[in-house]
């Protein structure tokens, strides 16, 4: 005869294995697999070649003498960290779960060859070859296939988020130390204003000396110490940029170093029966490469000699 007492245990211990059954099958079980494997064999620093195939767009980067390019963009300078980061997250990603071997499912994933793509190499070795899918329900996780499986599976990074945006070049125009910057000259086509910085205090030192807003000074200094393009200009054209005979000229000292920034054409289009200011072309003086910089970049640059004024 079962006692209640009995009974309960019984119940219990089905409960259990029902549980343990479905922790076993659920998506986010720890199951060993062959990407995990494979994975687990790449070399991060061995690996200098990335291919990427998403929206009809082929992108390749390359390292060479340990500098990443944009092969696929005239060998542009990448951007450093972002190229290292990428192969690193995923060569030590976890795989959190094997989600389904049937190949009718891949859509549901989005897996299949229209998706993203992306292939390592190294020495021009192919070393692993896989499907980029949708994000997974939980934070940081995303779908992978491997092109040569019809295995699906769920990792620990947001692949999505790492290749949401497939502009690899470097648009870092200036990178200087904001407190090694000492003199700043602006060049106008009619115009000149110098600063120069004595024990910390920043002076005006075009007409009759005097000492500069401190704000108007830091707000370009953090401008120009780490100044970043929206994009690259295709065309080359200095003519066309007005970076033949631009609108400013500034020097940036900083100790026995300077750097000469160009300020040309603002870039306008139309919208509607109005016209939009979208950035400005700039370079660097020693520089073939034509930069656009931001609206509100030009604007806090170029400035007259009143808005150094307290």
């Amino acid at each position: 005869m079962i006692t209640k007492k009995n009974y309960k245990l019984i119940t219990v211990f089905a409960v259990l294995l029902i549980a343990a059954y479905f922790i076993k099958i659920a998506p986010w079980a720890n199951h060993k697999s062959e990407v995990e494997a494979i994975f687990s064999e790449l070399n991060a620093s061995e690996i200098d070649r990335v291919e990427i195939a998403k929206d009809e767009k082929n992108i390749i980067l390359e390292k060479k003498n340990d500098l990443w390019v944009v092969a696929s963009s005239e060998n542009f300078k990448a951007e450093q960290e972002r190229a290292g980061s990428i192969i690193t997250q995923i060569v030590n990603a976890e795989q959190l779960a094997l989600v389904s071997e049937n190949p009718e499912k891949q859509p549901i994933y989005q897996v299949k060859d229209k998706y993203t793509r992306v292939k390592f190499f190294t020495s021009d070795n192919l070393k692993v070859d896989f499907f980029i899918g949708k994000s997974g329900d939980s934070y940081n996780t995303n779908y992978l296939r491997m092109a040569d499986s019809n295995s699906v599976y769920l990792i620990n990074v947001d692949l999505n988020a790492l290749f949401a945006d497939l502009d690899f070049r470097d648009k870092q125009i200036l990178k200087i130390t904001k407190e090694s910057i000492d003199k700043l000259e602006f060049v106008y086509p009619k115009s000149e204003i110098l600063l120069e910085k004595n024990e910390n205090i920043w002076k005006v030192k075009t007409g009759k000396d005097f000492t500069a807003n401190q704000k108007a000074v830091d707000e370009i200094l953090n401008l120009a110490s780490n100044l970043q393009a929206q994009d690259i200009a295709v065309d080359k054209n200095l003519e066309g940029s007005g970076l033949d005979s631009p609108e400013l000229k500034l020097t940036i000292y900083s100790g026995e170093n300077k750097n000469v920034l160009l300020l040309g054409k603002e870039i306008v289009e139309k919208s509607g029966e109005e016209e939009v200011i979208k950035g400005r072309y700039a370079k660097l003086e020693d520089s073939g490469i034509i930069y656009i910089i931001y609206k509100y970049a030009g604007e806090q640059l170029i400035k007259e000699l009143k808005d150094f004024q307290e």
